[in-house]
């Protein structure tokens, strides 16, 4: 844009500048939209419609704040692509409990640790705190893992089911959930019914 500004009559300028912001406003709005219903269904997994509506122009609406705010501070491009990196590095630990057959850890604390792990992310991005050589993403992944641990163990010490890796309450509150072995089971019965 600046061997633009040297070369071009202004009245181009502005053009080709309303031109590129309008051009910009077809991805962001694809992305704000993205973030605005994974938030509610995903991350809230909220029912109610007219709230999951609500929280949909919330997320949009401070989605969009940021980045305008990102933008008016001339924030370098490098350190957002870092940023956007070391955060998604976070939820390397949900990925690798979710392989599991059977989950055993809670959602809050795996959402805890990946808020604490995105916040260290942006301190160390924008504070310009040196790594040596590190990613920040990979140093974040302390704190979100002893968020996740200590909030873990909370949830156990009150929730003594939690602990023994009991899923019953969550089968049963889930409409057409059923287990592999609940699924033989019935069968089990409808066999032995036939049978007699």
């Amino acid at each position: 844009m600046g061997i633009a500004q040297h070369t071009l009559p202004e009245p181009l300028i502005a053009i080709i500048a309303i031109g590129g912001a309008a051009a910009a406003m077809v991805p962001a709005g694809a992305i704000a939209m993205g973030i605005s219903s994974l938030v509610p269904n995903n991350l809230l997994s909220v029912k109610n419609p007219k709230v999951r509506f609500r929280i949909n122009h919330v997320v949009v609406a401070v989605a969009v704040g940021l980045a305008l705010a990102f933008g008016l501070a001339k924030s370098d491009i490098g350190a957002l692509l870092l940023l956007t990196y070391g955060g998604l590095t976070q939820l390397a630990p949900a990925v690798a409990i979710a392989i599991g057959r059977k989950v055993r850890i809670g959602a809050v604390p795996v959402n805890l640790g990946i808020i604490v792990g995105t916040l260290t992310v942006a301190v160390i991005t924008f504070g310009n705190i040196p790594t040596g050589g590190v990613d920040s993403g990979l140093i974040s992944l302390a704190p979100n893992l002893l968020v996740l641990a200590v909030a873990e163990l909370i949830r156990r010490r009150r929730n003594p089911q939690a602990a023994a890796g009991r899923t019953d309450d969550v089968e049963d509150s889930v409409p057409g959930h059923r287990t592999v072995e609940g699924h033989r089971a019935v069968e089990g019965h409808s066999a032995v019914g036939v049978e007699a």
